[in-house]
């Protein structure tokens, strides 16, 4: 599945979605940002950068950070 959208200044922005079928329904398992870019590798790395360097209590703090950040905007 694929998804276009339109950045405020004009620019295209293509993603990609990785889905697989569960039971009788089908799930979103990856989004790829301009067609490459695996959102679901980005992250895994990004958590695993945090936890390494600032342990279990840390990746929370940093996921909690982010949520606050999201319901602000």
């Amino acid at each position: 599945m694929q998804t276009r959208l339109i950045k405020g200044n004009g620019e295209p922005v293509t993603l990609n979605y990785l889905m697989r079928q569960s039971e009788d329904k089908w799930q979103i398992i990856d989004v790829f940002l301009s067609g490459t870019i695996s959102e679901l590798a980005t992250r895994r790395s990004e958590f695993t950068s945090i936890l390494r360097r600032d342990g279990p209590e840390g990746l929370l703090q940093a996921l909690g950070k982010r949520v606050a950040d999201l319901k602000a905007s």
